[in-house]
């Protein structure tokens, strides 16, 4: 089948019927425009979810330690989605006893992850009011299967008076570069603990069929 496009700008009346030829690059690749917002069109279906450990601040576990505490996404073996990572959000309000690596660590296991603890905002909807319930589960902890490996690495985290210390942490989009099948899970990571009960974190996803 050939598709025909015209490489160029093309300018078209308002109430113009539309019998151009699609718009090509200089490369010959499609080019489009987006309508709406980025994400609108999968959180008004429905597809978009975000949990995060809400009002309960937490300490993170040492590195890939697979007894998990801080902030987890869990996509069980049964789900029958693929969570997409869209974006992560991260605040420490205590110092670091130790000088620590940030970032995201992922796994996988066939069975999934069974154990854990839900935090209190687990996975609404990004319809808000719409009452849909996510498949993927925001933990606050977990025992962890197969082996964590580092994903992403966002930052440092460290020892000086969160006051005057220069790291920002904010809202970190992955554009959905990271996907969780049935049985896989992202988690904060810090190669040290935080500080006590120091650690608000969030998740962003969509749910998408196999």
């Amino acid at each position: 089948m050939l598709i025909q496009g015209l490489t160029g700008v093309q300018n078209v009346a308002d109430g113009a019927a539309n019998s151009q030829a699609l718009r090509s690059d200089k490369q010959g690749g499609l080019t489009v425009t987006e309508l709406n917002p980025r994400y609108y069109e999968n959180a008004y279906r429905g597809k978009k979810f975000f949990g995060s450990n809400g009002a309960t601040p937490t300490v993170t576990t040492v590195a890939f330690a697979t007894t998990y505490t801080g902030l987890a996404l869990i996509n069980p073996a049964n789900s029958g989605v693929n969570a997409v990572l869209d974006k992560v959000g991260l605040s420490f309000l205590v110092v670091f006893p130790a000088v620590a690596t940030v970032g995201l660590m992922v796994g996988f296991a066939n069975a999934g992850t069974t154990t854990f603890s839900a935090a209190a905002s687990s996975g609404a909807s990004a319809l808000v009011g719409s009452g849909l319930i996510a498949k993927c589960t925001a933990a606050l902890s977990a025992t962890l299967v197969g082996t964590p490996v580092l994903h992403t690495v966002f930052g440092s985290g460290l020892t000086g008076a969160v006051t005057v210390q220069t790291t920002q942490w904010a809202n970190y989009d992955l554009e959905g570069s990271v996907v969780i099948p049935p049985g896989g899970y992202a988690a904060i990571y810090t190669s040290t603990v935080c500080g006590a009960a120091g650690m608000c974190a969030s998740f962003n996803w969509t749910e998408l069929p196999l």
